[in-house]
Order: C-alpha cells, then structure tokens, then sequence
C-alpha cells in the first residue's frame, strides 16, 4: 500500500515498474501538459506522465486508486490509474471545458465544474460516462467533497457564491453568498466546516457551518487568496494568494486567525498537506517550482523541475504549477 500526494496531474504514458521501492508518498507535479512524479521522503523524480493541455483540477477517489484531472483546454476528465500510474481513459464532457473536479465520498460519482456552462457535470467511476449535471451559480471553479456527508460544494466565481449540492437527489439544497471571487474550497476532516478562498481582499476566507448551510465567520488576511488545504486535523488551514503574493498564510481553525506567514515561489496556487499533516506543499505557477514547508518549523525546500519528457513541444507549454491534491491508499 502506498501513500499518495498528488499535484495536479494529466495524462499518462509512463510508469515506474512495480518493484520500483519507494521511500515515502508519491508527488504528482502538474505542468500544464505534463506531470512530473516525485518520491517526496526524498525529493527525487523518478517518472514522467504526459498530459492533454489544459489542465486544472485534480482529484482522487477515497480508495487512492484512481486520480481524475479536469481540463480546459482538452474538455474532459483524464483518469489514471495510481497501480502503475498509466491514464485509464478520459470522460467526454460534450466539448465543455472544465474546471475542478471532485469524488464522492463514496467513490461511485465524481463532479466536474464546467465554468462556461455554469453546471456541474456528474459522472459514473464504475463506467467513466457523463450521467447528469447540476445548474449552479455564475462560473464555478473549486469543487469538494464531504468527507462524512453526502455533499458537494462548488465555489462559484462570479455570482460569489457556493451550492451546496445532496448528492442523493443531484439537485442544489442551498446557496451561500460568501462575497466576490469564489475560486478554491476544502472541507474539513469532520465534515462540520467548509472554506473557501475568494478573491475579495481583506476577509478572503470565508467559514461555512455545513449544519446550517449559513456563513460562520471570515479570515482577515488582507490580500486577494486562491488555493486553500485544510491539514488532516482539521486545525490547520494554508491559503495561496496566486501573483498577488508570494506567500503562504497559515490559518488557525479554532480562532479563524492568521498565526504565520511564510514566504514561497512566485505565484502560488495549489497547495496540499501530507498525510500525516508534517508538510505542506504550494505549487508555484510563476517560477515553476514546488514549495515544501515543514509545518512544525516552518522551514522550506524547493523543488524544481529535475528531467524533461521527450515531447520538446510539450515541455515548452508545460511550465505553470496549478494546483495540488490529496489522496491515501
């Protein structure tokens, strides 16, 4: 059994071979068109996984086995197999492109924002076919699972909102107004918060209570946010602010408050904790490299690209970080 952590990824033609012996989880490195995969208790690159353009969201299913990245520019979700890291087959989504893309807790549906259409496409994991959609607000982007609920919640960008959607019925429950922006969500491990980043500067952070579906409190960080993690114990939310700044804030659940700040690469977005909450990493769209910061001392590494994939062409386009998940086998 492996640990994974995934940073948007794309589609495969490579695999390591099963007795390759890996040190610790797995880092899936998004650049665009192509995905870099690191061993990250060593920081080594050992594999190259060639992507569609355009790539975006990721996701993984609960069970670690499958990764689903959305893309804009391809229009559909690719799906990799996490056994030998080779694409299963990608999803239509009837030329849209897309956004975010998240899996039930169940791991039976998966949700794929479709910006441009202002819906949520739903697709069956067993059969990897489009089964239904969900009209949501104006321009959604992140999307996310409840971890303990049957529940979806899309960020959406211009009507500053999130749906809330029971993944039961496949209809949209509720709508929190959270303020202009709407782009990256996470919800806690215990399913009784969600977060969102927004673009709307100083209280960018904005805290839903999943019980009452109503708006809990707010972050005063002072800058516009973009990607947002919460760490496996729930006490710890990290919030990218893309090419605003070059930082990390570090967010204390319990009091809602910013409690470090810790420098970066240029252009962060994407960022994900380890499994056992002891690093974090930020992709860094600007300087094409990875951010990793031990959350106890706060100090950094940094990785960057190591090898290039054969494809020159590809490489050329390949060079923005994105965004980083999470998944555990």
């Amino acid at each position: 059994m492996r640990a994974w952590l995934s940073l948007l990824v794309g589609l495969g033609i490579a695999a390591f071979p099963s007795s390759f012996a890996l040190a610790g989880p797995i880092a899936y490195i998004n650049g665009g068109a192509v995905l870099s995969v690191i061993d990250t208790a060593t920081n080594a690159q050992f594999d190259w996984i060639v992507a569609g353009h355009g790539a975006r969201g990721v996701a993984v299913d609960p069970t670690g086995a499958r990764v689903y990245l959305a893309s804009l520019d391809s229009r559909n979700v690719t799906v990799i197999s996490t056994a030998n890291d080779r694409v299963v087959t990608t999803i239509d989504l009837n030329r849209n492109p897309a956004f975010g893309v998240a899996i039930g807790r169940d791991s039976a549906r998966g949700y794929v924002t479709l910006p441009y259409a202002n819906r949520v496409a739903v697709f069956d994991t067993a059969t990897n076919v489009v089964v239904g959609s969900v009209d949501v607000g104006a321009f959604p982007q992140g999307v996310a699972a409840s971890p303990t609920e049957s529940r979806i919640y899309v960020a959406n960008y211009m009507s500053g909102s999130v749906s809330v959607i029971d993944t039961n019925t496949n209809s949209v429950i509720a709508t929190v107004v959270v303020g202009g922006g709407a782009y990256g969500i996470t919800v806690g491990p215990d399913g009784r918060r969600v977060y969102v980043a927004g673009s709307s500067a100083p209280n960018c952070i904005s805290v839903i209570d999943t019980a009452s579906n109503t708006l809990a409190g707010s972050v005063q960080i002072g800058r516009r946010c973009a990607g947002i993690a919460v760490n496996p114990a729930g006490t710890r939310v990290y919030v990218t602010h893309g090419p605003s700044d070059d930082s990390l804030s570090i967010i204390d659940t319990s009091t809602n408050a910013v409690v470090a700040n810790v420098g970066v690469g240029r252009g962060p977005q994407g960022v994900a904790a380890n499994p056992a909450g002891t690093r974090v990493y930020v992709a860094n769209d600007l300087s094409s490299d990875v951010s990793i910061i031990d959350t106890a001392s706060h100090a950094k590494a940094v990785f960057g690209w190591t090898s290039r994939p054969p494809e020159q062409s590809i490489v050329d386009t390949a060079r923005s970080l994105l965004d980083l998940g999470i998944v555990r086998v």
